[in-house]
């Protein structure tokens, strides 16, 4: 219970700590208003679709629904997943002064990374359960643009690495 509270007044503190820099700083680089994209992960494998909202001029919630494969002992195994992320986009002016691109929020990015996963039998072999998962996680990443279309992500935190390629609906 008390570290509940203390990740609520972390996340608290955190996200007042963004809010009030971003109104100290109005310059024209913005994140974009809405990215629902469908994403192939390559770290951990896996498909997902996701949907990221600007809060603030660097700062957005991306939220992300998708299936997870692992191959384990012989077994083929897919459970989906869910995952929330705040990203504080801190470069995207100083990449629009270089003239470097900042279209579909290609910057590096500081976050919070909340994942949960049901417990749940997985879709390929019903023998094999999913066991409760969830946690919350400092992270930080660079997004960028291939093209108008794709994207591609990394981004790390404890215990874990993202990797993955995104193909863009604006």
């Amino acid at each position: 219970m008390i570290l509940i509270q203390k990740i609520k007044k972390f996340i608290f503190s955190f996200a007042l700590l963004v809010l009030c820099y971003e109104s100290v700083l109005s310059q024209e680089a913005k994140v974009e208003k809405n990215i629902t994209a469908i994403n192939f992960t390559i770290a951990p494998t896996g498909a997902s679709i996701s949907h990221e909202l600007r809060l603030a001029s660097r700062l957005s919630l991306k939220g992300e629904l998708g299936l997870n494969y692992y191959y384990a002992f012989t077994r083929h195994l897919l459970f989906p997943y869910l995952n929330l992320q705040t990203r504080w986009y801190y470069n995207l002016y100083k990449r629009e002064r270089k003239s470097k691109k900042t279209f579909g929020n290609s910057a590096n990015f500081f976050g919070l990374y909340g994942a949960y996963q049901p417990e749940f039998p997985s879709l390929l072999d019903k023998e094999v359960s999913s066991k409760l998962a969830y946690g919350i996680s400092p992270i930080w990443g660079i997004r960028r643009q291939l093209g108008k279309k794709i994207s591609f992500e990394c981004y790390i935190g404890y215990p874990f690495l993202g990797l993955n390629f995104g193909y863009n609906f604006y």
